[in-house]
This record gives structure tokens, sequence and C-alpha cells, in this order.
């Protein structure tokens, strides 16, 4: 999961509401309609620089942790905390895969939520929940499926790239809109957020998928165990969207 993607995308929504009202503009001609498609391009380049200048900020890095234990408390067991500091540290140093030279180091923590998540921060900080580990028993060749999944959001800086393609794509559909009125604003508002899961964030889901089975196996953890690791994440979120406790 790319940390604060979906979130940054709700901005998006919000944001859009305010600069594109509901209202269809009266003329429409080519030099507005080019004068458009560049604004698109520009908040594409626009929102791509910001997170990635985010993911090269070391200050950004430490706040982007403390913020997580703020919200989520660091983990009280010492078992947990030193299970994951092994896992991370041999796919750090074993792991096949090159940083990008505006990217960081990775720094990681465990907090004391149960959620059953991890994720990846723009800047390269991997948080995992008390309750991944606990969901998965422990297990080291699985949290090393999740740990390397995410790992990749950081190297190929998914944050970054979805949230530039989520901006264009909303800011292109809003100027269609203002333009030819098509449909309602609400209505708009949920087809751009189906197009950005569908065509932006579920294709770098599989890329992760693959980086992180190439990360963990080349730093010698059990592949297999990443088969075990989907299934029951694909519980997990059944059980979440279902409202099970």
């Amino acid at each position: 999961m790319c940390k604060t993607t979906s979130s940054l995308l709700a901005a998006l929504v919000i944001a859009g509401s305010v600069f594109f009202p509901p209202a269809r503009a009266e003329a429409i001609d080519a030099w507005g309609i080019a004068a458009q498609a560049l604004g698109v391009l520009g908040a594409y380049h626009s929102a791509l620089g910001a997170v990635l200048a985010l993911g090269n900020d070391v200050s950004a890095q430490v706040q982007s942790q403390r913020q997580d234990l703020a919200e989520n408390g660091r983990a009280r067991n010492a078992r947990d905390i030193e299970l994951v500091d092994g896992i991370m540290e041999r796919l750090v140093r074993d792991g096949d895969y090159v940083l990008r030279v505006n990217s960081l180091p990775f720094t990681w923590a465990v907090t004391d939520s149960p959620v059953f998540n991890a994720a990846c921060y723009p800047t390269d900080y991997v948080t995992i929940n008390r309750g991944l580990i606990r969901g998965l028993n422990s297990n080291v060749d699985e949290l090393a499926a999740v740990l390397g999944h995410e790992m990749t959001h950081g190297i190929r800086q998914h944050s970054a790239h979805n949230y530039a393609q989520a901006a264009a794509q909303f800011y292109g559909m809003s100027f269609l809109n203002m333009n030819f009125g098509l449909m309602d604003w609400n209505k708009l508002n949920a087809l751009v957020g189906y197009s950005v899961a569908k065509n932006v964030t579920l294709p770098t889901e599989y890329e992760a998928d693959e980086g992180g089975f190439r990360i963990m196996t080349s730093a010698g953890f059990n592949p297999a165990a990443g088969r075990r690791r989907w299934r029951a994440w694909a519980i997990s979120t059944i059980l979440q969207r279902s409202g099970a406790r």
C-alpha cells in the first residue's frame, strides 16, 4: 500500500469542488482547450515534483515516523520489534534492488495498531502494524513478502507517480465536465476515484508484488510465503469491507 495516495486524492476531490464549480462554460474554443491541456500537464508535473521532493527530504522522513507513532503508538512487544528489525535489515542488506538518486535509505518502525496492514510513505519510511505481525503469526517469510512489497513501492516511487497521475486525471476530467457538462459532479468524483483505483493504483500493486518477490528471494527468504500472505490479506480485506469485527 502506498501511504498517502488515497488521502491526497481525497484532497484533490475537495479542492476540485472549490476550483471547478458545477457550471458549464459559455464558450469553448481551440485555444481554451489547448490551455486546459497544458494545465493538466502542468498539474501532473507539479504534483510529481512536489512528492518526489518530499521523498528526498530527510526531515520529512523523520516527521513521517513521528506522526505515525504519535497516531498509532510505538509497539511495546520487544519480540515484534526484534523480528521486524531482523527481516528489514536482511532485505535492505541482501535484497536485489537499487534506490534512485533522489530517494532516501529505508527507515521503519513497528506500531501498536491492531490493524492488519503495513505501508510505505513517499519518504521511504515503512510502517508495520502489530496487527500484521499477529495476523501472519510472526511468520518470517510471510512478513518478508509484505515488507518486500512495501519496499518496492518506495524504490519505484509509486506514491509520487500515482498522485501525479491521479491529479492529471482529476483535473482533466474536471475541465471536460466544465466545458461539456457531461455529468453530475458527485458522479464525476466517483468515476475519477474508480479510474484511479483501476488504472493507477492496481497496476502499481502488481508491480510491487513482482518487485517484492525478487527482493525477498534474493535476500534468502522462502518465496512460497507470498501466496499464503496474499490469502491472509484477501480474507482480512473481505472482513473489513463487510464490517466484521
